[in-house]
């Protein structure tokens, strides 16, 4: 149990007052009360308190909370700013599934005040199933991507590698299909040194997959579209100049598919680029952005046919929103990075009509280098913007294309997954990698808790890349198990596939 508030992160939320607001001349005793408890998670929880009728200037109002009744300060607390007579003090560091009793205080040079008692139990997260999945015993194997189906199951794709260590030349691809309780269906396998960016499903079963040659004069990228089974439909290549690669799809009103990407002519000019296809495969249009405009696509949404936004960046470097109309030219764009460090990863339009962009950034967060999540307004206006992770811990240090999915919860909750470095207080990071998901409040970015998934030993490589929700609430992460290996890293592994439900 923590003592005292050294390792408490207090959040506050405030009313509009001015300073003379702050000492409310009176000759009552104080007040202060507990009049709600929100956000209560697997590892914090909220109180809104209120406060009346202080005449000390001299005071000091905190939370403390113990496990059982009737805490006081000398167990655990923090304090509060008082700013106004309506706050909102935040427990963090907290054990789950774990019953506590808290207490809002006023502290004067004579006296304490205690308010009334909130008991209260921490959520727990739980893992309903785990699949640890071989297609070839020997090969170094990965999930990149899961995608709810409509029959309430998921496809879950990634790669399987022959050629140990980090030769990553040689993939296959594999396609899973499994029912809601972690149980295959069927599986296939898809030959051909293909690497995985996305997949979706359609209306009647149909599913799409995006992918790119990886090498041997296959530099990119090629599109494979399947029945409900997994039987293959048509197989289509999209060669460009010296290098090209599609990075994401929409399907539109029309039924045409969207998809944003990059190619490039040589190392210096390199173009953004836009392509609509028919059901068949076949391009349909299709728009090249030079430089200054767009280098690099990498998410796409498409909203009530009035056009695209897309998330881009200028080679790897800073990030922009950007707006096309139906047949692709841009309509505008904004920077969205204050610093180029600022890396985009993916767009997702949510239910309250906002955009957000979840990347990697130096500038937020605990660490040198976080998860960055950002809530625009329609026309990229910025709402808020946060950073995620934890101390001693890199996440994302793989490059741009590191996974940093977001998706938003039927609840409104939204809820992001990377893989975390970890590394000691003094030195290098380590060879140990573990898997964190992360929930996260929509309303302002405060994150709401986060969870750890590994083996927490020196030599592992644990990553997640993907995360889907189903449709009775519980989530699907998926990623890279390593091999049972204790001294030395191998950088191969198995599909890692994990179902969870917060209780």
């Amino acid at each position: 149990m923590y003592k005292h508030f050294k390792l408490i992160i207090l959040s506050f939320i405030v009313s509009c007052c001015t300073n003379e607001d702050k000492i409310l001349e009176t000759n009552a005793s104080p007040s202060i009360s507990i009049i709600e408890t929100t956000d209560v998670s697997i590892n914090q929880s909220s109180f809104k308190i209120k406060v009346e009728d202080i005449s000390n200037n001299e005071f000091e109002i905190g939370i403390c909370w113990n496990s059982s009744p009737s805490p006081v300060i000398d167990d655990n607390y923090l304090t509060i700013d008082y700013l106004t007579t309506e706050l909102l003090g935040t427990i963090k560091n907290l054990e789950s599934n774990s019953t506590y009793y808290a207490r809002a205080f006023l502290s004067t040079d004579s006296k304490i005040y205690y308010s009334n008692e909130i008991e209260f139990t921490t959520k727990s997260i739980q893992i309903l199933c785990e699949n640890i999945y071989k297609y070839e015993i020997e090969q170094d194997e990965r999930a990149k991507i899961v995608r709810k189906t409509n029959d309430g199951g998921f496809l879950v794709s990634g790669w399987t590698n022959p050629v140990f260590g980090s030769n990553h030349n040689n993939f296959d691809l594999v396609l899973l299909k499994f029912n809601s309780n972690c149980e295959i269906l069927w599986e296939k396998l898809i030959p051909g040194h293909l690497n995985i960016y996305n997949l979706i499903e359609e209306a009647n079963g149909n599913i799409l997959l995006i992918t790119q040659g990886n090498g041997y004069g296959t530099n990119f990228p090629v599109i494979i579209k399947m029945n409900s089974q997994g039987n293959l439909l048509w197989k289509k290549e999209y060669p460009k100049e010296t290098y090209s690669s599609l990075k994401d799809i929409v399907i539109t009103q029309e039924g045409e598919y969207a998809l944003i990407g990059t190619y490039s002519i040589s190392a210096e000019e390199r173009f953004g680029w836009f392509v609509k296809l028919n059901s068949q495969g076949e391009i349909i249009s299709e728009k090249s952005y030079p430089k200054q405009n767009m280098m690099i696509g990498k998410s796409m949404v498409q909203i009530n046919n009035q056009g695209f936004y897309v998330v881009g960046d200028l080679q790897y470097e800073s990030t922009f929103l950007y707006k096309l109309n139906n047949i692709g030219d841009i309509e505008w764009r904004k920077q969205i990075s204050k610093e180029p460090s600022d890396l985009n990863r993916s767009l997702l339009f949510t239910s309250d009509n906002n955009l957000l962009i979840s990347g990697i950034t130096k500038r937020l967060g605990p660490d040198k280098s976080n998860l960055w999540l950002v809530k625009t307004d329609m026309e990229g206006n910025i709402l808020w913007e946060n950073g995620f992770g934890k101390e001693h811990y890199l996440f994302n240090t793989n490059g741009n294309d590191s996974a940093t999915e977001i998706i938003e919860s039927e609840s409104g909750s939204l809820y992001m997954t990377s893989g975390g470095k970890f590394y000691p207080a003094e030195g290098s990071p380590t060879l140990q990698s573990n898997i964190w998901v992360f929930k996260i409040n929509p309303f302002d970015g405060r994150l709401i808790w986060s969870k750890e998934f590994g083996s927490n030993e020196l030599y592992t490589w644990d990553l997640s890349y993907s995360i889907a929700e189903l449709n009775n609430g519980e989530l699907i992460v998926v990623g890279n198990k390593e091999d049972d290996e204790t001294t030395t890293i191998s950088f191969t592994g198995d599909f890692w596939i994990m179902k969870l439900q917060e209780n």
